[in-house]
C-alpha cells in the first residue's frame, strides 16, 4: 500500500512521513520536487489531516523544533559522536543486551557520559511536557532555543527516537558519582526560551458582497447599485505548522468554486503571495519559504511581524459573483522557562 493509502487508513501519520512533510514545507511553495519523496497530493492530504489532529501537529512541531535548533546544539564533552548516539539509543530502549551493557559501563565510568544521558532524558521529558500544555490560543510551540547543551546526535535519528522512547533509564553507578554528576547537571541547566508564533486575524468590513456576473467590474465594482451584502464574520485563520496557515469560512450558498488570494504588505507595497481555488470552504497556504540567514549567520523569520490580507471571491450557481476580505498579522512571543 502506498503512502496515500497509509495516510487514509491510519488514525495518525507515521513519523517518517511527517519528517518528509517538514522537509517539504521548508522548500518554496512554487515547487515540490519529486526527489523529496512526497507528491503534491500526499502533501495536501497531510495538511488536511493536521488541521484536525492535535497529536500529529504536536509531532510536526517537535520535528520542526529539532530541525531549526540543530545548528545551535553543540557538544561540550570528550565523548565521541558514536558514544553520544549510543547513549541516546540506550535511553530510548533501542539496544540489544550486549550493546546496552557497554553503554551502562560507559555511563558508570565517565561523568561526561552520565551528564549527556541525564541531559538527553531531561530534554525529552521537558519537550513532552511543554507540548502537552495547550496554549490559550491553541497555537503549537515552534522553537525552543537552548543556550547550552551537553549532547549531540544525528538529527533524523534524534527525531525518530524522541517519539519511540519507551522507558526512563535505570542508572547503575556508585552513589558518589551520581550525586556529583546530578549536581553538575542542575547547576549548568540552561534556561529554555519558548518562541511562540502567534497569529491575530481581523476584518475591517465583516461582510460578503454579491453582484450579478453581467455587471462588468469597474470603479466601485462592489459598491454599485444592484450589489447586496450580508454578515460574514466567522472567518478563522489558524497556524497549523510553523509556516502554514489554514483559513476556513462559512459556506456561501450556491458557490460553485471558492478562490482565495493571500497578499502581503511589505515596505509599503502589497504583493500577491499565494492564490488557490477549492470546492470546500477551507484552504491551507504556505506563508513563506525557509527563513533567510542574516549576515551574522542567524535565521531571520521573514514571515513574522508582517501584515497579510486574504481575499475570497468566486461565482454562484445563479450567476452572481461574491467577494469578502480580511487580514491577519503573524507575530512572535518569547517566554523563558527554567528547565528544572
Amino acid at each position: 500500500m502506498g503512502n496515500k493509502g497509509r495516510i487514509m487508513t491510519l488514525q495518525h501519520i507515521d513519523n517518517d512521513t511527517l519528517g518528509l512533510f517538514v522537509k517539504a514545507t521548508s522548500l518554496s511553495a512554487a515547487s515540490m520536487p519529486d526527489d523529496n519523496g512526497m507528491s503534491t497530493t500526499l502533501y495536501d492530504e497531510i495538511l488536511d489531516h493536521l488541521a484536525s489532529c492535535d497529536e500529529c501537529r504536536d509531532q510536526v512541531s517537535i520535528i520542526t523544533t529539532l530541525q531549526d535548533e540543530w545548528p545551535n546544539i553543540r557538544h561540550q564533552s570528550n565523548l565521541t559522536e558514536d558514544q553520544q548516539q549510543m547513549i541516546c539509543d540506550y535511553i530510548d530502549g533501542l539496544l540489544d543486551t550486549c550493546e546496552a551493557g557497554k553503554v551502562r559501563a560507559l555511563i558508570d565510568g565517565q561523568p561526561d557520559a552520565m551528564k549527556a544521558a541525564l541531559h538527553y532524558q531531561g530534554h525529552v521529558d521537558l519537550m513532552a511536557n511543554e507540548l502537552s500544555k495547550k496554549d490559550i490560543m491553541n497555537q503549537p510551540v515552534y522553537s525552543a532555543k537552548l543556550s547550552q547543551s551537553s549532547f549531540v546526535s544525528a538529527l533524523s535519528s534524534f527525531a525518530g527516537q524522541f517519539f519511540s522512547m519507551r522507558s526512563p533509564m535505570v542508572y547503575t553507578m556508585a552513589a558518589t558519582a551520581a550525586i556529583f554528576v546530578a549536581a553538575l547537571f542542575l547547576i549548568q541547566t540552561p534556561m529554555m526560551q519558548r518562541s511562540q508564533t502567534v497569529i491575530a486575524s481581523f476584518q475591517d468590513d465583516p461582510t460578503i458582497q454579491f453582484t450579478a456576473k453581467n455587471k462588468l467590474p469597474g470603479v466601485g465594482f462592489f459598491t454599485q447599485s444592484g450589489s447586496t451584502s450580508k454578515p460574514f464574520d466567522d472567518v478563522r485563520v489558524e497556524l497549523i505548522t510553523q509556516n502554514t496557515i489554514k483559513i476556513s469560512w462559512p459556506k456561501v450558498d450556491g458557490a460553485e468554486l471558492y478562490k482565495m488570494r493571500i497578499q502581503v504588505f511589505n515596505q509599503g507595497k502589497k504583493t500577491v503571495l499565494r492564490e488557490s481555488s477549492s470546492r470546500t470552504n477551507h484552504m491551507t497556504f504556505l506563508l513563506e519559504p525557509e527563513p533567510e540567514k542574516s549576515k551574522a549567520g542567524n535565521k531571520v523569520d521573514n514571515k513574522v511581524d508582517k501584515r497579510y490580507e486574504w481575499v475570497l471571491f468566486g461565482n454562484t450557481a445563479d450567476d452572481r459573483m461574491f467577494y469578502a476580505s480580511g487580514g491577519f498579522v503573524v507575530g512572535q512571543e518569547n517566554r523563558d522557562y527554567d528547565t528544572w
